[in-house]
């Protein structure tokens, strides 16, 4: 099956972190593995979902079946708050990495 992207947009205090939760819970409980992702740097996932939720994609607790004990299973929920100056830190060492092998420090820190 095709991935599908719902995006929630709009000013602030509109309901948009609400809604997105509200639908991904819904999208996972109907047997579907979603993921939402905020960009939000004042993000309130971790609020709504009562746990840490940081740069990397992190399995959300008691969302899903109900398995019996000692069943080891996924979440159908992940989630993700990506730090946008992060990103960009993480991009930029994965052009700018291979070249220090191979670049003077001086051209290396004209492009940094």
């Amino acid at each position: 099956m095709m991935a599908k992207y719902i995006f929630f947009s709009g000013k602030g205090g509109v309901g948009k972190t609400t809604m997105a939760c509200a639908t991904a819970v819904y999208l996972a409980l109907s047997g579907n593995k979603t993921l939402i992702v905020t960009t939000d740097p004042a993000s309130n996932l971790a609020d709504v979902f009562e746990q840490e939720i940081g740069h990397k994609v992190t399995p959300i607790k008691g969302v899903g079946v109900i398995y019996p004990q000692g069943t080891a299973h996924e979440s159908p929920l992940h989630a993700m708050e990506i730090d946008p100056d992060e990103a960009t830190r993480e991009y930029k060492e994965g052009i700018i990495g291979p070249l220090r092998e191979i670049m003077p420090d001086d051209v290396i820190a004209s492009i940094e």
